[in-house]
């Protein structure tokens, strides 16, 4: 059967289309769910690690760097990756190669978690495998490979600010949960040194007041004290603990919102508002600038730097040259950002001008009151060298001695790169500067031979300067005409943008395709109170048993009715397990034929191993088979919650307008013109069959 129907010029009827997506989105929630669902595991089954000895010697605790975010990765660090990966994945285009960059930045995540439970080697070949995808992909953007990949909030452009908001919000209220590392202490107080006259370098450890000593404090650039001499001479380090604290955190606020308002200034000269929100939004969302903030190092000082040097342009040279010398005698590594704007033709002489001028009046402190050699020994000599051999803790440290030699090979391919502009001079674009600054620094973290996930500070501003866009406007997308070559010559010749008719097959999706669809208020108000419940069911499960029924699970009998944190923890875990099953059914009920049947057997099978995981415990049997027996309970309930949930939050939407011939013929209204709508057959009343040959009753049909 073939009837006709409308559609646009340049477009050629892809039936399956929706479902096609919809299909691309469910796999791609299933991924994202099944990311999230590992790192909860990792985080509950290993237990977070004591510390360990690095290469050279020295005590070193990986897991009290990153406060709650390490010590309790399963109720903050967990979370945290969800909410970033939802919230730059692009559920239209799932299956771009842009994905892969997000992966990339979040498998820092595992690799965090597998650093702070001491699996060092893991977490540092995650690492360096990221890193090296990150620089591969920055590479190839700057150089014109392959385009500039791309990611974007999955918020609107409404509702960003006030999410950005939300997020400022959050980051204010983490700094009650961080831990203070000896970096920023080792800043401040060489701060406090050059205010005495004092030299900065040749001590092995100096004194902080009320916190021992500080072990080789002065392995940094001179820039790293010079920019906390302010801050020094309103919270001098050596008075009260109150003010020695305030000398440390004012510093790492002040450069993390430094950096914050120079991409938010960036991104409104590129995109206006909404980029800048954007720019925000992706800054704020990533948890490992925070961790710089809550452990108050002075990585921030080296992304404000190199983030206004983007900024600046080529407009101030002589800006951009004080920068660049600020930051490269901060932490060396941003050098060779300083050779990569040498290739900037415009202001080229002033900018090389002012970077020699800067960096010899820097130096000049140093240089008289240590010396050129005790200077050199103490920071580039003890990072190369004396620090356990040049490999003390960094995926060099695991590698065959041999392929140390690949170390030099790569850092004269850097400073190759570095120079490739002066070669190649292009014209000034932000974002491709920032892609080749941005590789250039996660090049030479992988060069180091310490590395620690603080040092993403540095390069993730420039990352979101490249790879970050604004929110696409779907109202505006929806409107535009988006037509191909050959339909623009179709349109010049008829001069008109309409929608033109063609004749295909008809399909039974196309006569009122009715849509089961979830209403999702409703639906995630039931997965809500699912959690609810289940926690309840934790919770009381754990007191009969250990109330009523005298078996002390999860804890000893000593710790009472209630038990100890791990009772707390059970329940929430009971609770976040209700709402993954939520979102599992949520993706199931938009993509599959049978949600329910599938949602069935997931949560079945998985109770299952719930119900079996303790019997493979040294518990005694008696808590084995309460926990099994809790368990189970909660497996039933939760299941049995979500599909009475799923059968009553479903709404029938229709996907198109109905076709024409399901529309009935409407008569002429009074005082209007008739329309011609065709050819309209009567109703046929039963009659008994007649022989071909006796001519049929010409008033059976008519025209009208």
């Amino acid at each position: 059967m073939w009837h006709t129907t409308e559609r646009r010029l340049g477009h050629t009827p892809l039936i399956s289309g929706r479902s096609d997506r919809a299909s691309g989105r469910v796999v791609a929630g299933l991924c994202v769910l099944v990311f999230v669902c590992g790192l909860g595991m990792l985080a509950a089954l290993v237990p977070v690690g004591h510390g360990l000895t690095p290469k050279g010697g020295g005590w070193f605790v990986p897991s009290v760097v990153g406060g709650v975010f390490t010590l309790h990765p399963l109720l903050v660090a967990v979370p945290w990756a969800a909410c970033f990966v939802l919230g730059l994945l692009d559920w239209r285009r799932p299956w771009q190669v842009g994905q892969l960059d997000l992966l990339a930045l979040a498998g820092f995540f595992p690799a965090t978690m597998l650093l702070s439970d001491d699996f060092c080697e893991d977490g540092l070949g995650l690492a360096a495998v990221c890193l090296g995808w990150l620089f591969c992909r920055m590479l190839g953007a700057a150089f014109g490979a392959w385009p500039m990949p791309k990611l974007c909030p999955s918020v609107s452009s409404r509702r960003l600010g006030l999410v950005v908001l939300v997020l400022l919000a959050v980051r204010i209220g983490s700094l009650a949960g961080g831990n203070i590392v000896d970096v920023g202490r080792a800043s401040s107080l060489g701060a406090w040194r050059v205010l005495h006259g004092l030299p900065l370098y040749g001590a092995v450890s100096w004194q902080w007041p009320g916190a021992g000593r500080i072990y080789r404090p002065d392995s940094y650039g001179p820039f790293a004290y010079y920019a906390y001499l302010p801050f020094a001479i309103v919270f001098p380090p050596a008075s009260a603990p109150v003010l020695a604290v305030l000398a440390t955190l004012v510093p790492a606020a002040c450069f993390d919102v430094l950096t914050l308002v120079g991409l938010c200034r960036l991104g409104r000269r590129l995109g206006g508002r909404p980029l800048a929100r954007a720019f925000a939004f992706a800054y704020l969302l990533y948890p490992f600038p925070d961790l710089s903030l809550m452990a108050e190092t002075n990585d921030a000082l080296i992304a404000a730097l190199c983030v206004w040097a983007v900024v600046v342009g080529a407009e101030r040279p002589a800006v951009r040259g004080l920068l660049m010398a600020a930051a490269a005698l901060t932490k060396f590594l941003p050098a060779l950002l300083a050779l990569q704007f040498l290739g900037v033709r415009r202001g080229r002489y002033r900018y090389a001008l002012t970077l020699a001028a800067s960096l010899a009046a820097m130096l000049a402190w140093p240089v008289v009151t240590s010396g050129p050699a005790r200077f050199l020994g103490s920071t580039l000599g003890y990072q190369l060298v004396q620090r356990g051999g040049g490999v003390q803790f960094s995926i060099w440290t695991y590698l065959p001695h041999p392929v140390l030699a690949a170390r030099p090979v790569l850092a004269a391919a850097l400073v190759l790169l570095a120079l490739s502009p002066m070669l190649r001079p292009r014209a000034g674009d932000p974002r491709k500067d920032a892609a080749l600054a941005a590789a250039l620094l996660i090049g030479a973290q992988l060069l180091l031979g310490y590395w620690f996930y603080s040092y993403l500070t540095w390069c993730y501003p420039l990352l979101i300067i490249a790879i970050i866009q604004a929110p696409p406007d779907h109202e505006a997308a929806q409107n535009k005409c988006d037509y191909t070559p050959l339909a623009w010559v179709a349109v010049a010749y008829s001069s008109t943008c309409e929608e033109h008719m063609m004749t295909y097959p008809a399909s039974p999706n196309d006569v009122n395709p009715n849509r089961v669809r979830p209403d999702s208020s409703q639906f995630w108000a039931g997965g809500v109170a699912t959690a609810v419940v289940a926690a309840l069911i934790a919770l009381v499960g754990i007191m009969v048993c250990r109330w009523t029924l005298g078996i002390p699970i999860l804890a000893p009998a000593s710790d009472g009715a209630w038990g100890s944190a791990h009772t707390g923890e059970y329940v929430l875990v009971a609770a976040c397990v209700a709402l993954v099953a939520t979102g599992l059914l949520y993706l199931l009920v938009l993509g599959t034929p049978q949600p329910g049947m599938f949602f069935g057997w997931i949560m079945g099978l998985a109770t299952l191993v719930a119900v079996v995981y303790p019997f493979s415990t040294s518990a005694p049997l008696d808590q084995k088979f309460a926990t099994a027996a809790v368990d189970l309970v909660l497996g039933v309930a939760i299941t049995s919650l979500l599909t009475a949930v799923s059968a009553r939050a479903v709404r029938v939407r229709r996907s198109g307008p109905p076709s024409r011939l399901s529309q009935p013929a409407q008569p002429a209204q009074p005082g209007q013109p008739g329309q011609d709508v065709g050819y309209v057959p009567d109703r046929r009343t039963p009659e008994p069959t007649q022989p071909i040959n006796v001519p049929r009753d010409p008033g059976a049909r008519q025209w009208r």
